[in-house]
């Protein structure tokens, strides 16, 4: 199991390597699920803006301009959440195995 700061300094690492800005992660819009965090991350432009209540505009690409990432609780292991689906229909799945994992551990007295 890892904590808040190693997921979310797991994220900041994934976009130094994709050469993006690690220092502009937006704690208060983490979602924060039983089997890991969403972090969602943006250009500094961008952030000040949606800060201010302005509408940041999509001019400069979804891709430069947020990204969006799962960090599972139990391993680290990070997913990135690409612009063309939601964060809904890309959680469905860990959402399902998280449900299926935890039946299956009441199942199991030995575990």
């Amino acid at each position: 199991m890892i904590n808040f700061d190693v997921a979310k300094k797991t994220a900041e690492n994934f976009l130094k390597e994709q050469g993006a800005y690690p220092d502009f992660v937006i704690d208060d819009e983490v979602l924060d699920k039983e089997y890991g965090w969403v972090f969602f991350m943006a250009e500094p432009n961008w952030l000040e803006k949606k800060r201010k209540g302005e509408s940041p505009s999509l001019e400069s690409g979804i891709i430069t301009g947020a990204y969006r990432m799962l960090v599972l609780k139990k391993n680290g292991k990070l997913y990135p959440i690409w612009s063309a689906s939601s964060v809904e229909e890309f959680l469905k799945p860990f959402e399902r195995r998280y449900r299926i994992s935890k039946f299956l551990s009441k199942l199991n007295p030995f575990k």
